[in-house]
């Protein structure tokens, strides 16, 4: 028994492991599987660097009628996106990190149900199904759901901090996850080649479209130190030699979050998904990142320092709960300086991720559904799609050109030194 949707692949095995995973059930509980149900996981483009299928799985245990729904995240057949181990990083994480945590209850939980990892494939039950959903990804996040998920980015930290320091009284002797799973925390990512800098140049096209870029500008010159802010700030994706470090996420946008609700409409949770590009650097990183990624220019000015705030003192009481004290280990001031420091870092997401991230759903479904401009657009140059949208999306060019006009402010500040 197999499924199969475009090049995803499922085998009778797979499900079998996830059917007693889900259900909780020993090797000597009997179950049948009788139907399965495929299907793309959306209309719409919600991710690019994998495939994704949803199967609904119909079993008899004990004479009882149960359904399984599963979410399959897929390794993509792309020689570049192998080579920068994406895939690689996430199965580990799971694996040999996040194994570790500690067991939340449903609604205490801030990663979604996670069943099996392949070579291939990771199985997770599709959180769709709980009332799970993303937020548009053109539209600014709200107080409420910005706090909610700076709550679990806290956690997320939170679980790291307090791993480390369990390990670090058992082998009496400081321990750290960065020194243990070097091999795929830090190794690969976001490196000054290929994808990343066809993002730069993307962004640098843009740049020529602010009204903030003065007609008379040595362009050469502002060119040479919008690559040289771009390349100096991917040290800010590196495990801190002086702060602590924490798994980080690094890829907080609006597609890699979901939210329930309750029957009344109000927001009941939050979850955070897609590990691929986890690595270990202090909190700042990821806080800032998610701020810049997801909150309009006026809220984020208006609300930061409660939002710096919500996500501290979900850390603190995280961390309190089992023992440890934040000042101790994350000081309040050094988090707070830290994410000045780490705007820059933000930044870069913005303009790197938001270029692709931006673009509606279905939209961007139609754009990449022919392999070689997709190839072109990810690995060759996506300035000309950019340019286009800037000037024929006003949603787009409105949130894209914010950051861009940052930018080009901070690269004509340096050019003038």
């Amino acid at each position: 028994m197999s499924s199969q949707t475009e090049s995803i692949v499922v085998e009778a095995s797979e499900i079998k492991t996830c059917v007693k995973k889900f259900f909780n059930l020993k090797d000597d509980d009997n179950f049948v599987i009788y139907k399965l149900n495929s299907r793309p996981a959306s209309d719409e483009l919600i991710g690019y660097l994998g495939e994704y299928q949803k199967v609904a799985v119909a079993i008899k245990l004990n004479g009882e009628d149960k359904i399984m729904n599963l979410f399959i995240k897929s390794k993509k057949k792309d020689k570049e996106l192998d080579e920068l181990k994406f895939f690689y990083r996430e199965f580990n994480t799971y694996n040999k990190i996040f194994s570790q945590y500690t067991h939340r209850e449903d609604d205490d939980a801030f990663l979604s149900k996670y069943l099996l990892a392949t070579k291939e494939s990771l199985f997770f039950e599709d959180m769709c199904v709980k009332g799970f959903r993303m937020t548009d990804p053109r539209e600014s996040l709200d107080d409420v759901h910005c706090l909610a998920a700076l709550k679990q980015i806290g956690k997320l930290h939170a679980e790291s901090l307090i791993l480390e320091e369990r390990k670090s009284i058992e082998n009496k002797r400081p321990y750290r996850l960065e020194e243990e799973y070097d091999d795929f925390l830090n190794k690969y990512g976001y490196i000054y080649e290929g994808w990343y800098c066809h993002g730069v140049n993307a962004g640098l096209e843009a740049a020529k479209l602010s009204q903030n870029m003065p007609k008379n500008v040595d362009f050469p010159l502002f060119a040479k130190r919008w690559h040289e802010f771009f390349k100096n700030t991917l040290e800010l994706f590196k495990p801190s030699k002086t702060s602590r470090n924490v798994i980080c996420h690094r890829d907080l946008w609006s597609n890699n979050l979901m939210f329930r609700y309750d029957e009344n409409g109000k927001l009941a949770q939050c979850i955070i998904v897609d590990f691929q590009s986890t690595g270990c650097t202090i909190p700042a990183g990821d806080v800032m990142s998610f701020i810049y990624l997801n909150v309009n220019d006026e809220r984020r000015h208006d609300n930061l320092e409660k939002y710096l705030q919500g996500y501290y003192n979900s850390l603190g009481n995280e961390l309190k709960q089992n023992g440890f004290d934040v000042e101790k280990l994350i000081p309040w001031e050094e988090f707070r300086t830290s994410c000045e420091t780490y705007k820059s870092l933000a930044m870069v997401q913005c303009v790197i991720l938001q270029q692709l991230g931006l673009i509606d759903g279905k939209q961007a479904k139609n754009i990449f559904k022919n392999p070689e401009d997709s190839y072109r657009l990810m690995y060759i140059s996506r300035s000309d799609l950019i340019v286009k949208l800037i000037t024929t999306d006003p949603i787009y060019k409105k949130s894209f050109m914010f950051t861009i006009d940052e930018l080009i402010k901070m690269c004509l500040k340096s050019e003038l030194k």
